[in-house]
């Protein structure tokens, strides 16, 4: 039987089945990592660089920086000028803020594994609640402008309460 990392590592050049393996074997359990980029190119053919961006409050400090991982402010995405917020601050509810998006994006909401359905937005921005106390919610956003649409932003989850 292979091991987890084993299996992970296989699926790089996969990442919707890296992301169903990250909400089985974290999500699911109650855990809650801070989304990462793990860009590891080795090919001769270059591949789009992902970033990890964080909202730090402005901060450039090593602290400032280490509390937004830890908060899990963070999303990865391979346009530098996305920008995420999430707001929890009313009880049972969750809104993803994205902005700096390329017109025409679509916008998938997953919470608990299930699609809440896909958007395509024709401003720069979105903006979406999540209703729930328990389980988890994150975003995905696709630029639409292409054939087959790639995947260039990724949220943390975040743990609905």
């Amino acid at each position: 039987m292979r091991s987890p990392a084993t299996w992970l590592c296989r699926m790089v050049g996969d990442i919707e089945g890296v992301l169903k393996w990250t909400e089985r074997n974290f999500y699911d359990r109650g855990l809650f990592p801070a989304v990462i980029s793990g860009m590891d190119d080795h090919g001769p053919e270059h591949k789009a660089m992902a970033f990890t961006m964080i909202d730090s409050n402005g901060g450039t400090d090593r602290d400032a920086i280490k509390a937004a991982v830890q908060a899990r402010k963070t999303w990865v995405s391979t346009d530098q000028n996305a920008r995420v917020s999430v707001d929890q601050s009313k009880a049972g509810e969750t809104t993803f803020n994205l902005s700096h998006l390329k017109s025409g994006s679509t916008v998938e909401i997953i919470q608990d594994g299930k699609s809440l359905g896909k958007q395509t937005i024709t401003g720069d921005s979105f903006s979406s609640t999540v209703k729930g106390s328990s389980g988890y919610a994150y975003a995905k956003v696709y630029d639409a402008n292409k054939d087959n649409p790639d995947l260039y932003l990724i949220t943390s989850a975040a743990q609905l309460k």
